[in-house]
């Protein structure tokens, strides 16, 4: 009998976990609130269920008798797997570790307390009525966001007062939970890592560079690799962090702020593969590393397998943040054109969607990576001119 894993989420960005582990020769059964999810397509077996419901979710793994369970690029779905893998006796993420990681507001706790220059205002907020004793306490700028939040919705930078209630609301309206957080905007830029522990080894995929949209939303519009930090320094820093959290298992996404003096200050952490094609494709191409492949593989029990030989490639991807409106027609026409050895496109544009204005991860309509020998600033430019071509292809109903 085949090894049965089972996917919690079946999303677009969960397709990639599915279809690599069936290239693996595993049964995958994969679970999903949406109907239409598109790892669906690709899974053995599946069933329509919210993967925030710990006990049904339970119910169906222990009916199906898997051998393994994961998530990837959902925050939705990271108690609900370390749940499982718990009572059932499975390879995963420990439960406090996954509790902890999850709430916003608690990691960014323990971490000041392990380091305590990172943030001097931390505060929980479950009603706007808790602002009027609390505003008086703030110096801006601050960071406003929901405690349990996924791909950047919710998250603002607050500026003054009069901004403050208007942007707490938004964060608790994208809190499952209805809990918001305010903490310190941190001067300097943002970038990201994914880091892979097993066996008292911890593996840093990172620093990898990112690009933002601008203020109030900051929402991710792409990354790259190779950076100009000193990569040495920011990954003796995650490594202190993850034994200090007593990490001793998994995969980790982690974004961070780096000053001047390569310093860097954890603002958000996953428990689980990195979206945005981080864990699918970039680190791959990065780092010459079957990365998804060996989470896979440990999930299942399975030994993972290092490469240890270093790419020679620069790495960029875009996050295809398009024009606003309803998709009346897509021509692909322009595919023929940009599918190149050194270009990889995934999108879920369809006629019918409808384009939002891109303010979170969410409003994306896929990607593209290139990625060679030429330069950063060459890769950029003709990442632009793909995107404006699908911008071109697309005839829209505003």
């Amino acid at each position: 009998m085949d090894k049965r894993l089972l996917v919690i989420g079946a999303g677009f960005l969960q397709s990639f976990i599915i279809k690599k582990a069936k290239e693996m020769g595993i049964y995958v059964l994969a679970l999903d609130g949406d109907k239409d999810a598109e790892g669906f397509k690709y899974a053995d077996e599946f069933e329509i269920i919210d993967i925030t419901n710990f006990e049904k979710c339970l119910k169906y793994a222990q009916e199906k008798f898997i051998d393994g369970v994961m998530t990837g690029a959902t925050d939705y779905g990271v108690i609900t797997t370390s749940y499982i893998a718990e009572k059932l006796n499975l390879p995963g993420i420990e439960m406090n570790i996954s509790k902890l990681v999850k709430d916003k507001y608690q990691i960014s706790r323990v971490l000041n307390e392990i380091n305590h220059n990172y943030f001097k205002q931390l505060y929980k907020i479950r009603d706007v009525k808790e602002l009027d004793e609390l505003q008086c306490k703030l110096s801006y700028p601050v960071i406003v966001k929901p405690i349990d939040g996924s791909g950047s919705k919710g998250v603002n930078k607050v500026n003054c007062l009069d901004e403050l209630n208007k942007c707490v609301i938004d964060a608790l309206n994208n809190s499952k939970l209805g809990v918001a957080m305010i903490q310190d905007y941190i001067v300097g830029k943002e970038y990201g890592a994914d880091v892979f522990v097993y066996a008292n080894k911890i593996t840093v995929y990172g620093p990898i560079g990112k690009k933002m949209t601008s203020s109030p939303y900051y929402a991710e519009l792409g990354h790259y690799y190779p950076t100009t930090l000193d990569e040495d320094k920011i990954i003796s820093q995650i490594v202190f962090y993850i034994k200090k959290l007593n990490i001793t298992f998994g995969a980790y996404n982690i974004d961070y702020i780096v000053d001047e003096y390569n310093n860097i200050c954890i603002i958000d952490m996953g428990a689980r593969l990195g979206g945005n094609l981080i864990s699918s494709h970039i680190v791959p191409l990065a780092f010459n590393e079957d990365y998804l492949g060996n989470v896979i593989r440990i999930t299942m029990g399975w030994e993972p397998i290092y490469n240890n030989k270093k790419s020679k490639y620069n790495v960029l991807s875009k996050i295809l943040a398009l024009d606003e409106g309803k998709v009346i027609s897509y021509d692909t026409q322009f595919k023929e054109d940009i599918y190149r050895n050194n270009v990889i496109f995934e999108d879920h544009i369809n006629v019918g969607n409808y384009i939002n204005k891109y303010r979170n991860n969410l409003d994306g309509m896929g990607y593209i990576i290139l990625y060679g020998e030429n330069s950063m600033e060459r890769l950029d430019k003709e990442s632009e001119e793909i995107i404006q071509k699908i911008n071109h292809s697309i005839r829209r109903q505003l």
